[in-house]
């Protein structure tokens, strides 16, 4: 499950939930019930975790386990700019909404 595996990405950096929480600012509760996989983690949450670790391979980190690994066979490269693009566009799209309820509170 991504959970583990993102569980065990961090143990084997000698990050804990605590240093974790501090760099992505999400209380260590969360960042602990992220990887126990007891929450779901939304597009915000990816998005962050990856401004901070660029090196995480989410191609990886959420392959369905069950299949076989190789059956993408995608470059990681075109997989990051296609993810990447998606989360600063819904980014994008949000700071928009964000300075348009502003001006109308105004």
């Amino acid at each position: 499950m991504w959970y583990e595996k993102l569980s065990k990405y961090f143990k084997e950096n000698k990050i804990s939930n605590k240093e974790l929480s501090r760099i992505l600012g999400y209380s260590e509760t969360m960042i602990s019930r992220y990887l126990k996989g007891i929450s779901k983690i939304n597009a915000e949450f990816i998005a962050v975790l990856i401004k901070n670790f660029p090196e995480i391979d989410l191609q990886y980190i959420f392959a369905d386990d069950s299949s076989d690994s190789n059956i993408l066979n995608e470059p990681r490269e075109k997989y990051e700019t296609t993810i990447l693009g998606d989360i600063r566009e819904i980014e994008a799209k949000l700071q928009s909404i964000k300075e348009k309820l502003s001006r109308k509170g105004e």
